[in-house]
């Protein structure tokens, strides 16, 4: 049996406080989050889902995996690509952004195959 391929899914930080129905004593606390649905989505396709923490080193995550799955979300700072922000309805996510690219960039390096979806496409884009 063929063991089923490590793919990477990035999350993003939000604070306890902003989590409905996450009590009270986890108000200031960071939490590390994604959508289930690309888990699921993982697994029926046959391979095994990773969460990535933020706080790891990026190139040392994408050396152990076999892809990399790059989820929606708010959009990248606009002058990652020169642009000037049109709007402050989802406020950036820099360290996200940084995170991402760096992803993103460690996977060209290595030929690790990316997915991106929706904001996902936008680090595929961008990065260098």
């Amino acid at each position: 049996m063929t063991a089923a391929p490590l793919i990477g899914i990035p999350g993003r930080v939000k604070t306890g406080s902003d989590i409905a129905g996450i009590p009270v004593n986890f108000g200031a606390a960071q939490v590390e989050m994604y959508m289930s649905a690309y888990a699921q989505a993982l697994i029926a396709a046959g391979g095994l889902p990773v969460h990535l923490p933020i706080d790891t080193d990026p190139l040392l995550l994408i050396e152990r995996l076999d892809g990399l799955l790059l989820p929606g979300g708010t959009d990248i700072e606009p002058s990652l690509y020169g642009a000037e922000t049109e709007t402050d309805v989802f406020p950036p996510e820099p360290e996200r952004d940084e995170f991402e690219l760096s992803l993103m960039n460690g996977a060209v390096h290595r030929q690790t195959p990316v997915l991106g979806v929706c904001r996902g496409q936008q680090i595929v884009n961008v990065a260098d």
